[in-house]
């Protein structure tokens, strides 16, 4: 499912994980899923996904020479039922929020994602993002049916 107002983003999966484990999926292992060759900043030479789990912490990826990018910090953390993230991975995304939420269902669990707050941002940029969004959280579904 997935749509894209004039400031927000949605897009969902299910998978059939528990919430728990889709949750430890999405954020304690993200490198083994997340699709870092096209969806980071360093592109090929990005290496791992980190993480930090409490609020107030960083979403970064770190490069395989130690270099880090920031991608956002954690304003909400509620295992396993969701995060949400001040998403600064890039200017034009400045005061947007990415927030994933982990909801049971009878098959495993139903994960909504939402990236909102892009007032003013151009129509490219949103579109952009909202194929962006696709692509990572149907790798995410991929590895999830593994």
């Amino acid at each position: 499912m997935s749509a894209v107002t004039a400031d927000t983003i949605r897009r969902s999966v299910d998978v059939p994980l528990s919430p728990e484990r889709a949750f430890a999926l999405f954020t304690e292992r993200a490198s083994t899923w997340w699709p870092l060759a096209t969806h980071s900043v360093a592109g090929e030479a990005a290496d791992t996904v980190v993480f930090e789990p409490q609020i107030g912490g960083r979403v970064y990826e770190r490069t395989r020479d130690g270099a880090e990018h920031d991608w956002g910090e954690t304003t909400a953390w509620d295992p396993p039922r969701g995060f949400a993230l001040a998403w600064t991975v890039d200017p034009a995304c400045a005061d947007t929020v990415v927030e994933v939420s982990f909801t049971a269902t009878e098959g495993g669990t139903h994960v909504q994602l939402e990236h909102r707050g892009w007032r003013g941002a151009k129509r490219e940029t949103i579109e952009g993002y909202a194929g962006g969004w696709e692509v990572v959280l149907g790798t995410f579904a991929s590895s999830a049916d593994n």
